[in-house]
């Protein structure tokens, strides 16, 4: 049975808080009430829809024509500066955009999140993982130290009296990097794998880490005694810690349980519930974490890699293709849409912002030194530490300019605590955000060729009309794998897998595994070439991979190759 009429219905919820002018109603002649907020209500969700329309269209247009220095988001974001521009004029200033942080955090940002962990390249991400967290978590917190000192420190040019906690909230709002426009420009230019996985797991996670110490900073200025001492930089250093790990448990056991019952409850025969388990879980997960005080982003982009890696092996091809596409499509509008909001809160937002253009200019200046400071110092750490493939200067200084603010910044600044100052907060934010993604997204594609991080055309071309089959017989890329991820290999395959499902490596490559983590502690560490497996590389990619049950979910028997 078909489930494709799902995301339609999804989006619609996910869209339905979005109101533009006051909900009122009315009593007509005969005491009969007439609810105007629901005609209302029909006009704000077609314009939605007829914004996602436009995008959509757009964006296909770029795709289609492969144009670099045009990208998906910066169109979303003038396409909102222009109707911004309309209502604004059109609409009384009562009626102008209110745009709820609900919709932001519990309707838009999920599909994204999920669908981020979910179609992620694992083995790439989790090889980079050292370097990763070195920049998510060790450089968001330098970039938010930076950031909001030099903003303290430089009230006698700004004139904007905030106090220490505001500039450290604003750094740590400010610290959210959001590359999706750099992302787009490395697809299309096939840019390196290495620099691909770093800034793309540095931005999920550094979105993350921005949200606990914007809450963890948030805390404390809703407290009674918000001075930052000794004994409370202590206690908010354990409490990042604890939101950090317990977060990323919840998502992990909830992968895991909707991994473990779509593998042992028969349920073959009845896509439509296997759709709505893959859907329910990470949700629970997000809302679980956001009750439990938790960062409901890393505990749901957590869920998103363990059911990539388990949950979705466990059923049949074509519902897997539909939950991928189910997700896909959110995050794609969802996205589109948040872009869109961001353009069109120059002019029609309802709370009025304040501008303070010294503040606007130091913010910017900041945010790029506060980035140079994260990115080349610890880049020279992480290849002290790297044996191969060095993340070189030219890597780095693409890194430094992938530092696009987005988003999860612009959300945080709606959110920001009430203060005199939250409107010249805002107003800074936004332009952040559109001044990054607009001339840094665009400027990406001359720079990547300037600095010839992009592979060769003939590269390209095999990537994108690889199938399974082509997967099979391309000659494999060889590294070293490490003893420590040989290891949990070999746990994954005769520990977990056997629970949860997933995908069955070959037979041969887990019994060399094996004898490799023995042999090694007697050989004294004897290096050994491993050929990686492209299919498991991906759960975004095809589904037509080893392991998988056409029918039944408890079937592991790989397909021969003709």
């Amino acid at each position: 049975m078909s489930v494709a009429w799902l995301w339609p219905c999804l989006l619609c919820v996910a869209f339905l808080p979005f109101s533009v002018g006051e909900n009122t109603t009315t009593t007509n002649t005969t005491g009969n009430a007439t609810d105007i907020s629901v005609e209302a209500g029909a006009i704000d969700l077609f314009i939605v829809l007829l914004i996602l329309l436009v995008l959509l269209v757009l964006s296909f247009v770029i795709e289609r024509k492969k144009l670099v220095y045009v990208t998906e988001s910066g169109v979303a974001m003038i396409l909102g500066v222009l109707i911004g521009l309309i209502l604004h004029y059109a609409l009384p200033a009562s009626e102008e955009i209110d745009f709820g942080e609900g919709v932001f955090f519990f309707g838009l940002l999920p599909p994204i999140i999920f669908e981020a962990g979910f179609s992620m390249n694992k083995m790439s991400f989790f090889r980079n993982m050292g370097a990763i967290l070195l920049f998510a978590v060790v450089g968001t917190i330098i970039s938010t130290i930076c950031i909001g000192l030099l903003l303290y420190a430089s009230y006698p040019v700004h004139g904007v009296g905030l106090s220490v906690l505001e500039c450290l909230i604003f750094g740590s709002l400010i610290s959210a990097v959001d590359p999706v426009a750099t992302l787009s420009v490395f697809k299309k230019l096939n840019a390196k794998p290495l620099l691909f996985s770093l800034v793309f797991g540095e931005s999920v996670l550094n979105d993350a880490v921005s949200i606990v110490l914007f809450d963890t900073f948030a805390r404390f200025a809703s407290s009674p005694t918000s001075d930052i001492g000794p004994s409370n930089a202590l206690a908010a250093v354990g409490q990042f810690f604890l939101l950090f790990v317990g977060s990323i448990l919840v998502g992990v056991a909830f992968g895991l349980i909707s991994a473990a019952v779509l593998k042992h409850v028969r349920m073959e025969e009845y896509a439509m519930h296997q759709v709505g388990l893959c859907i329910l879980f990470p949700y629970l997960s997000y809302f679980l974490a956001v009750t439990l005080s938790l960062s409901g982003i890393m505990s749901m982009f957590f869920c998103g890699i363990i059911m990539a890696h388990y949950t979705i092996y466990n059923v049949p091809e074509e519902t897997a293709s539909i939950v991928k596409g189910l997700f896909s499509t959110l995050a794609m509008l969802a996205e589109s849409f948040v872009f869109t909001y961001v353009g069109l809160s120059v002019f029609a937002y309802k709370p009025k912002m304040e501008w303070s253009y010294a503040l606007i200019l130091l913010s910017i200046l900041f945010c790029l030194l506060a980035r140079a400071i994260n990115i080349f110092p610890l880049s020279l750490l992480a290849n002290a530490c790297r044996k191969n493939k060095k993340i070189g200067f030219k890597m780095q200084v693409v890194m430094w300019w992938s530092g696009l603010r987005g988003a999860i910044a612009y959300a945080l600044a709606i959110n920001f605590p009430l203060t005199e100052h939250k409107a010249y907060i805002q107003a800074t934010t936004l332009v952040i955000v559109l001044s990054t993604t607009l001339i840094f997204g665009g400027t990406t594609a001359p720079i990547l060729k300037g600095l010839k991080l992009v592979e060769k055309e003939e590269e390209m071309k095999e990537e994108t009309i690889e199938t399974p089959l082509h997967k099979e017989e391309k000659k494999e890329k060889k590294e070293k794998r490490s003893l420590l991820h040989r290891k949990w290999k070999v746990f994954d395959h005769h520990f977990l897998k056997p629970v949860f499902g997933g995908e069955v490596k070959q037979k041969k490559e887990d019994e060399a595994d094996e004898g490799l983590v023995v042999n090694e502690r007697q050989e004294g560490g004897r290096e050994m070439e491993w050929s990686e497996d492209v299919r498991g590389s991906d759960a975004g990619e095809s589904r037509v991979e080893e392991g998988r049950p056409a029918a039944s979910p408890s079937s592991y028997t790989p397909p021969s190759l003709p």
